[in-house]
């Protein structure tokens, strides 16, 4: 039986004081860990948190775990069965990492036993009636190198909905322009030159937005994960558009200047 451990904790956000009140929005986390060996730091080990809400509408909170993968569309679901899928998916995990040893062996019969490493959790902030949400996973099995990706999300919790950019903007064509010139000054691509001149892989050498964006409290932030518009090597891509810098052409009237 695997041993884990398992911790909740509630945590009240940082609310404007006029959004605070006994039916505000709270957020905290669940976790889940498995270690192959506690008592070894650097043994193999699986490790998850996952967010849960309290005065959240249940749409709401339905369509959150649904974008973070956590658990198909299921109404109310409950601290014990967060706990549940946690645990399915971590023996899941290790299932499919035994069977590809075990397929390597059959292989490889002289190769060497791997460790891995699997870590997901998440980050969430409030901005006004928004809420952000950041996921980071991070995971080895093996190989030259192990993988990660973070995928952003944003609610509004006054309409309920998750929010994409052109909720956030007028005119998203104007935001291209200005975000293909604030990646090129960025990363050095100069005006004129092929978006993909200095490296870079975007399709058919265009510059494109991404809907991996998170608002913050000054700006919002574009990013790129490996191998999405680049080789391994260059890492996370991202570039920030302060609300300055797109004042004219935010929909959301709080995050104006």
């Amino acid at each position: 039986m695997l041993k884990n451990k398992f911790f909740i904790s509630l945590i009240m956000l940082t609310l404007p004081l006029f959004l605070i009140s006994k039916d505000a929005l709270k957020i905290g986390k669940i976790s889940y860990k498995y270690s192959v060996d506690e008592s070894n730091p650097k043994a193999s080990y699986y490790s998850v948190n996952y967010p849960i809400f309290q005065n959240i509408n249940k749409d709401l909170e339905e369509q959150i775990y649904f974008d973070l993968e956590i658990t198909n569309k299921k109404k109310d679901i409950k601290d014990k069965e967060l706990y549940e899928i946690m645990g399915e998916k971590c023996f899941n995990f290790i299932n499919e990492f035994k069977k590809n040893e075990e397929d390597l062996k059959k292989f490889d019969p002289e190769a060497t036993p791997h460790d891995f490493i699997y870590d997901e959790s998440f980050q969430s902030k409030m901005i006004f009636h928004i809420l952000a949400i950041q996921v980071n996973k991070n995971s080895f099995t093996g190989g030259a190198h192990g993988t990660y990706n973070t995928k952003n999300f944003n609610y509004d919790i006054n309409s309920n909905k998750r929010l994409k950019l052109k909720d956030v903007v007028t005119n998203v064509d104007s935001l291209f322009i200005v975000a293909e010139n604030k990646f090129r000054t960025v990363y050095k691509v100069p005006q004129g030159a092929k978006i993909n001149s200095s490296g870079f892989q975007f399709p058919e050498d265009k510059f494109e937005l991404t809907e991996n964006f998170l608002i913050e409290n000054d700006g919002i932030t574009l990013l790129w994960n490996p191998y999405e518009i680049a080789a391994y090597a260059y890492g996370q891509i991202s570039i920030k558009l302060k609300y300055k810098e797109i004042n004219d052409l935010l929909k959301i009237k709080i995050l104006r200047d």
